[in-house]
């Protein structure tokens, strides 16, 4: 298995793990409870109240990791057109940059809270173990797996319009 194989390997599992994301996002938009109790008190509140602005909310969130999870499938697969596809990477990138940053700065800062070295104003019960152990690492996973999938990609892109430009 060459090197850009398994880097859209990591693109597949970060596209996979987006669409569980999403798939849990529907779950509680549609009423579910399991794993409500690793949020922050205001997200639990807001989920028992069941409020329409907050449902739809959810169910926005769930949309729009699908179409970011159907949007790295299709640049691992190639279903844009030649037009369509610099945008389509694009969105890649930035998503993973955003994901890479926001998990990053996020667990930096709870294991610097952790470790003592600065105080947090917030509570750190279970919601703030949580984000360390579970939410943090997967957003991360997702932010590594869409790095690579970019990674890969542009790798292809290149080879290709070097190929290309030398009429081969």
């Amino acid at each position: 298995m060459g090197d850009r194989d398994w880097k859209r390997l990591g693109g597949f599992a970060g596209v996979k793990l987006l669409l569980l994301h999403a798939g849990l996002s529907a779950y509680w938009a549609a009423g579910g409870t399991a794993l409500l109790g690793l949020l922050s008190d205001g997200i639990n509140e807001m989920a028992a109240e069941r409020a329409t602005s907050t449902i739809a909310m959810i169910w926005s969130v769930a949309v729009l990791k699908v179409a970011v999870a159907l949007i790295g499938l299709g640049v691992l697969r190639d279903w844009f057109t030649s037009a369509v596809a610099p945008l389509a990477l694009s969105v890649t990138r930035f998503v993973a940059l955003v994901l890479l940053l926001y998990a990053g700065m996020q667990l930096a800062g709870g294991l610097l809270v952790v470790a003592g070295l600065i105080e947090s104003g917030a509570e750190t019960g279970t919601a703030f173990r949580a984000y360390l152990l579970l939410w943090g690492p997967l957003w991360l996973a997702i932010g590594v797996g869409f790095s690579l999938l970019s990674w890969a990609e542009t790798e292809r892109a290149l080879s290709s319009s070097t190929r290309h430009c030398r009429g081969l």
